[in-house]
């Protein structure tokens, strides 16, 4: 089972998020559940990079992700960012609906 951890400061803000362990829907290369995730994943990063000019601190090894989140200093920036972030929980959420014994969803 793929475990994602979201993790919030005090004013709800998405600050780190961290994925390990791995889907097993269907053999690897083929398992569209893992798939999915690490596209959304790995894809906010691009996201933060490419509207925010945010480099988070990544760090990515065989079936772990973990990505910590620097505050922007601009408040629109920060609202794009977190925009960005949320969808990816919506995304992940969704996953985890559609298919709740291979992925876990935790907002911390």
């Amino acid at each position: 089972m793929l475990h994602v951890k979201i993790y919030r400061d005090k004013n709800k803000q998405i600050r780190s998020y961290e994925a390990s362990g791995h889907c097993e829907f269907e053999e690897k290369g083929k398992d569209i559940v893992c798939s999915g995730a690490s596209t959304l994943l790995q894809v906010s990063i691009l996201g933060m990079n490419k509207y925010c000019n945010i480099e988070p601190e990544v760090s990515i090894s065989e079936g772990n992700l973990i990505c910590v989140i620097p505050e922007a200093e601009d408040t629109l920036i920060e609202r794009d960012l977190q925009t960005i972030l949320e969808t990816m929980v919506i995304g992940l959420t969704e996953i985890e609906r559609q298919y709740p014994e291979y992925i876990k969803v935790m907002q911390l």
